[in-house]
């Protein structure tokens, strides 16, 4: 077995001093569903309904506060301030999902113990790793908690990816025990759930263009297990595997990341980030990755180049984001097995036909390498995807989502594809040669209405949408047998 080495170096910077990717506020609504309760207890369920980490330094803290009924779908902010209002505490959002609560107007860093007056010296923790993600959006397109979302799913954070080496979608069987892996016909790999090939979809649009997309361009990944046609349309029985893009962030920060490795692997990667002229409401981000891998297998060739660039505009009610999103790749890979036939093929059979009818047999190739190359096949794509997404707030909290994509795929193939086994001198069988163009191109456009209403006493939510998809495939190959 083949061990890829990998050494890894990572550097991160910020401008201005400010944090590298300043912890941001969810901006999805979650259902909260909060009794009046002794604030300590109202404020831990918090912590569990939205998924955030809570630390309550002191021991009876706010004793006697009862905290008010917060029931609804809210932001994690602003139901975190409605339970504290009038309290006497405050909070600081120390990490990512993680906040502290402490009594109004105490120094930040310290607490004090009301029965003994001691001070408890202030602890830094730095290095958080947070792989818990309680937004899915990819599973009901509205953002629901998790643990109320009706489908068995697996979200996939930026953290778990790097920690997991999780770079291609075939690497998703890492993390998922019903998922597997590939032998890449076709050139690029697939996500597998449940013993089915998963469609790929890229916030909410599904990927006609096949490829594999480069991992820097994305903060999540989100694998829906099951059925989903009521959502998606016509699916797989597998289940949906759904990109989340990274965004602009309102905090200038630049994010700088390097690798080497074996089979001349290299790999960078550069994602800048900030406001606009200053502004709170307009930010921007770019990102560039590009990577050389010679692979383990001869002759082997898995490079790819990509260029992301996205404009985000938050306003009270309005939020706009407009996305494009380039990729060249370049593969060379085989398709093989290390078997062979044990005798000639006899005249007017062919090798399947000769076997079924007991003529000859197969045997198993000894002392072959991991890396030997049986058919040589080549692919060149290049990749071209626009988004424009606008989503409106009104005022009743119901929630308007427009979103548009057109992509666009180039592919140059020049494949030799060996189908069987070798023959019976050690000869690969060159099924057919196959040098080709295939040019893809989508249009897709989804609008999505949702929002909460009361009936028979409880809050229910109602979600209705329409989407639109234009697909053309042209293209032309050339066989040889």
């Amino acid at each position: 077995m083949s061990m890829r080495l990998r050494a890894a170096l990572a550097a991160t910077l910020a401008l201005a001093g400010q944090p590298v990717f300043a912890q941001q506020w969810p901006a999805e609504p979650v259902r909260i569903d909060i009794a009046a309760q002794p604030i300590a207890d109202a404020l831990n369920e918090w912590a569990r309904q939205t998924g955030f980490q809570l630390l309550l330094p002191e021991e009876g803290l706010a004793a006697g506060v009862i905290a008010p009924k917060v029931e609804g779908s809210l932001a994690p902010r602003a139901a975190l301030e409605r339970l504290l209002a009038g309290s006497g505490l405050t909070y600081e959002h120390t990490a990512d999902r993680a906040i502290i609560v402490r009594p109004a107007g105490q120094a930040n860093g310290s607490t004090t113990n009301t029965r003994d007056s001691n001070i408890i010296e202030e602890v830094n923790v730095v290095g958080v790793i947070d792989f818990q993600q309680n937004d899915a959006f990819g599973a009901t397109k509205m953002g629901m908690p998790v643990a109320e979302t009706p489908f068995s799913m697996l979200v996939v954070t930026n953290d778990l990816m790097r920690t997991a080496s999780v770079k291609k979608t075939s690497d998703l069987y890492k993390l998922d025990p019903s998922g597997g892996t590939n032998n890449r016909m076709g050139g690029y790999g697939r996500a597998f759930a449940r013993g089915y090939a998963v469609p790929v979809y890229m916030d909410g649009f599904r990927q006609s263009v096949e490829a594999d997309l480069d991992y820097a361009a994305f903060d999540r990944l989100e694998l829906v297990k099951g059925g989903t046609s009521t959502l998606y349309g016509q699916n797989e029985p597998g289940g949906v595997l759904n990109y989340v893009s990274k965004v602009p962030q309102t905090v200038s920060a630049i994010q700088l990341k390097a690798e080497a490795g074996t089979d001349s692997f290299y790999r960078g990667e550069l994602d800048v980030t900030g406001p606009i002229f200053d502004s709170d409401r307009w930010s921007w981000r770019a990102i560039l990755a590009q990577q050389k891998d010679d692979t383990y297998q001869d002759f082997g060739q898995d490079d790819s180049y990509a260029a992301i660039s996205s404009l985000m505009y938050r306003g009270e009610r309005a939020t706009f984001l407009l996305r494009a999103h380039f990729e060249e790749q370049e593969m060379k890979y085989s398709n093989g097995l290390a078997v062979q036939l044990d005798a000639p093929i006899p005249t007017g059979y062919t090798w399947d036909s000769a076997i079924r009818a007991g003529l000859i047999g197969l045997k198993l190739v000894d002392d072959v390498p991991r890396s030997r190359a049986f058919g040589p096949q080549s692919q060149r794509k290049k990749i071209f995807l626009t988004q424009a997404q606008f989503d409106y707030r009104f005022e009743s909290n119901w929630k308007l989502r427009t979103n548009v994509q057109s992509s666009r795929g180039d592919d140059f193939i020049n494949l030799t594809l060996v189908q069987g086994p070798l023959d019976f001198d050690g000869r690969n069988r060159i099924q057919y040669q196959s040098p080709g163009r295939l040019k893809d191109e989508d249009y897709s456009l989804e609008v999505n209405l949702f929002g909460d209403f009361e009936l028979l006493g409880r809050t229910h939510t109602l979600f209705f949408g329409v989407d639109y998809s234009n697909s053309t495939t042209v293209g032309w190959t050339g066989t040889a047998n």
